[in-house]
C-alpha cells in the first residue's frame, strides 16, 4: 500500500517540513499557532524571506478525507 505523503495540514505544532526546489534551494515550512511560517533559502542570496501563511480551512477537507482512509486501511 502506498504511504500517504505528509502535507502542511498534517504537521504538529512546531513541526517542520522541508521542500527542495528545482533550482537548488529549499523551503522550510513550520507549523505555528494560527498557520505556518515559510522560510525560503535561495542559493547565492544573503537573506532569505520569511512569510507567515494563516490557516485556511478550505483545503483541509481533502486531508480529513485522506485521514479517514487511513483508518479503513
Amino acid at each position: 500500500m502506498e504511504e500517504i505523503k505528509k502535507t502542511i495540514y498534517g504537521l504538529k505544532l512546531h513541526e517542520m517540513l522541508e521542500v527542495k526546489t528545482d533550482v537548488g534551494g529549499k523551503i522550510e515550512i513550520t507549523r505555528v499557532p494560527g498557520g505556518w511560517v515559510y522560510a525560503f533559502e535561495y542559493v547565492g542570496f544573503r537573506q532569505s524571506p520569511i512569510v507567515f501563511i494563516p490557516y485556511n480551512e478550505e483545503c483541509s477537507k481533502d486531508i480529513k478525507f485522506l485521514e479517514s482512509l487511513k483508518k479503513i486501511i
